[in-house]
């Protein structure tokens, strides 16, 4: 199984990666790297030194393939050409983030959704991620979600080439779920309206996940950290946002699988209530709209935070 690090400036997080995959050790790894920024000061030296922890981490016997782009491309650019190079070679493939700290368990979940579902064209992503409460009791190892949650995950080169990231299709979200809440609905609306403040791929690959009417499987443990909350971040700048895991054992094997491949909305809601809006709640929208605009002018705007 193939493995993509999407890399930039933060050596140390490459090394916590790296050190995460010598435990598995993929036969191939893909380094996918950007380019430093234009008048960033010292931003060169640090994705160069980058780069380098990067490939003296692969210790073990592993075919390295790397694609370094010399100018900065932007994270959405540099993560749409980096997955459009790596399924041209692959037909599933592990994305994992320079900032995601996988456990081995997730890696076992992904083999086997190559093995029950690489066929089924209802299922259109692995997640490593797991929102639910630690109250929830769940009959089987995993549930099948509208939600393609990105810290840690998987997909097949047959669902990601038919992803059209020119055009944002959205005719709002009661179109794709009309039994969604009145919350659901109008907290994606906004979201979708404000797109190009962010420089995301993930909204738009999500967006494109939801008009194909795709699921994920959805694990009922938490098997991908997220380290990287903090001001080197390109989005996760706040930690006062940084996600609190209430689902962390292990999985246990063998897997139990759901019987029908349908989404799980009662699951879903639980999902939307204690992640999506429990991390915009710690910090107002707007607030962050408003950094985002400011940082995009060149100022450095004052930081402030909601209590958690």
């Amino acid at each position: 199984m193939a493995v993509a690090a999407i890399l930039f400036r933060r050596p140390g997080k490459t090394r916590e990666l790296l050190q995460s995959l010598k435990r598995v050790q993929p036969p191939r790894i893909y380094l996918i790297a950007d380019g430093p920024r234009t008048g960033r000061v010292g931003e060169a030296e640090l994705c160069a030194e980058t780069r380098k922890v990067a490939e003296e981490g692969v210790t073990w016997t592993c075919e390295v393939i790397r694609l370094y782009s010399a100018v900065n491309l932007g994270l959405r650019k540099r993560m749409e050409s980096g997955l459009d190079f790596l399924f041209q070679h692959e037909d599933f493939a592990v994305i994992l983030e320079d900032d995601c700290s996988p456990s081995a368990d997730f890696f076992r979940f992904c083999e086997h959704g190559n093995d029950h579902y690489a066929a089924d064209q209802h299922i259109g992503a692995v997640s490593g991620n797991c929102y639910l409460p630690a109250t929830v009791r769940l009959a089987y190892s995993y549930y099948y979600s509208r939600y393609p949650h990105c810290w840690g995950w998987a997909t097949w080169k047959s669902r990601w080439q038919n992803y059209q990231r020119s055009a944002l299709c959205w005719p709002g979200y009661r179109t794709f779920f009309p039994k969604a809440s009145s919350r659901e609905a109008k907290y994606w609306d906004r979201i979708y309206a404000r797109l190009e403040l962010f420089d995301s791929w993930a909204y738009r690959w999500q967006a494109h996940f939801w008009q194909q009417g795709y699921l994920c499987l959805y694990p009922g443990e938490n098997l991908v950290d997220n380290t990287g909350f903090g001001p080197d971040s390109t989005h996760t700048r706040d930690v006062a946002t940084q996600v609190r895991w209430e689902r962390q054992a292990p999985m246990k094997y063998p897997l139990i699988r759901p019987e029908r491949v349908v989404p799980n909305e009662e699951l879903d809601l639980a999902v939307f209530q204690n992640g999506f809006l429990k991390m915009e709640g710690r910090r107002n929208l707007w607030q962050k709209l408003r950094d985002r605009c400011l940082r995009h002018a060149g100022w450095k705007p004052r930081t402030t935070t909601n209590p958690a």
